[in-house]
C-alpha cells in the first residue's frame, strides 16, 4: 500500500471534490504502477486530497509498490521530502 497526498481538489459549494478512485487508478496505470484499488479519503468537508493506493499481494504487487515509492522519491515528493518541508 501507498499513500498519495496533495491531490488537487476544488471547493464545490460547501464540499471539496476531486478525482474519483477510477481516474486516479487509470493515471497511475498509465505511469506503469498497476495498482489494484485506489481509496480516496474523505472527511466531513468532502475529498481530503489524499488517497490510499492498494497493490497486489504477491511479488508483482510488491515490485509495483517499490516502483511507486522510488518514483516519488526520485522526484523529491516522497515521505522524507514531505516531512522535511513541513518542519523547515
Amino acid at each position: 500500500m501507498g499513500i498519495v497526498a496533495n491531490l488537487p481538489v476544488q471547493l464545490n459549494g460547501r464540499h471539496y471534490v476531486g478525482k474519483s478512485g477510477l481516474c486516479l487508478r487509470n493515471d497511475l496505470t498509465m505511469k506503469g504502477f498497476n495498482p489494484l484499488r485506489i481509496h480516496p479519503l474523505w472527511n466531513y468537508r468532502g475529498h481530503s486530497g489524499k488517497a490510499v493506493v492498494e497493490f497486489g499481494n504477491d511479488w508483482k504487487g510488491f515490485a509495483n509498490a517499490i516502483k511507486f515509492q522510488n518514483s516519488y522519491e526520485s522526484q523529491h515528493q516522497g515521505k522524507k521530502d514531505n516531512l522535511f518541508s513541513q518542519y523547515n
